[in-house]
């Protein structure tokens, strides 16, 4: 398969998400009701999106490739999302995901990420299906509010993973981009989810936003 075809099928794959309920072969006679009508709510809605890549050749406004793709609010929901979306080690390069908060879209000018940054850390190619485990982590950590030690008071909005020819990308969005103490403590949970030794950077939107501006990192944990 070419390519451009495979970027074609996963995209199609995506944007025609259906979730549907596993199904049960045999059930015993003992009542199970209560188990499989209850739902576990998360603490917010999340909504996935899917950057597709541009078409070679053309010139393609960022926001005409950004689609949203599907949101949830329960443990059971997430389930059948990602159990039914490609992998992160099957998105053709530069074929991105983000994670975000139902309401806020993944983009730098939101109200809720304008005065924000990002903890990120680059694997190199050679990470392969290993992303899978490790972008996993990080998702599951954040819908379960175990970044932040005040989950009422939240300053997470969402997650990037980009892929590209010479690595991937996980970025952990936030609102916030000048106390030090709680975003150490995220990106401490950042790195550790992310199962790395290495630094991980803090850098604000408002650098990124900056074409010529440096963007050196603000913390590093």
């Amino acid at each position: 398969m070419s390519a451009e075809n495979s970027v074609d099928s996963t995209t199609e794959r995506i944007e025609n998400l259906t979730v549907e309920a596993p199904a049960v072969s045999e059930v015993p006679k003992k009542d199970f009701s209560a188990l499989f009508t209850s739902i576990h709510p998360l603490s917010t809605g999340w909504s996935l999106w899917y950057i597709k890549p541009q078409t070679s050749g053309l010139k393609e406004n960022w926001k005409d490739l950004v689609s949203e793709v599907i949101s949830f609010d329960t443990v059971e929901d997430f389930w059948g999302v990602y159990n039914n979306i490609p992998k992160a080690s099957e998105l053709p390069i530069k074929g991105d995901y983000a994670l975000f908060r139902k309401g806020i879209k993944p983009e730098w000018e939101e109200e809720e990420n304008k005065d924000g940054g990002k903890w990120s850390y680059v694997f190199n190619k050679t990470i392969k299906q290993a992303i899978d485990e490790k972008w996993l982590n990080i998702v599951l950590g954040s819908i379960g509010e175990t970044l932040e030690e005040d989950e009422e008071e939240s300053v997470v909005t969402g997650l990037f993973l980009n892929i590209r020819k010479n690595g991937v990308r996980v970025e952990l969005w936030t609102k916030i981009s000048e106390d030090e103490e709680k975003l150490k403590i995220i990106g401490s949970r950042f790195k550790e989810l992310l199962g790395v030794t290495a630094n991980v950077e803090f850098t604000k939107h408002s650098e990124s936003m900056n074409k010529g501006a440096s963007r050196d990192a603000k913390y590093t944990v």
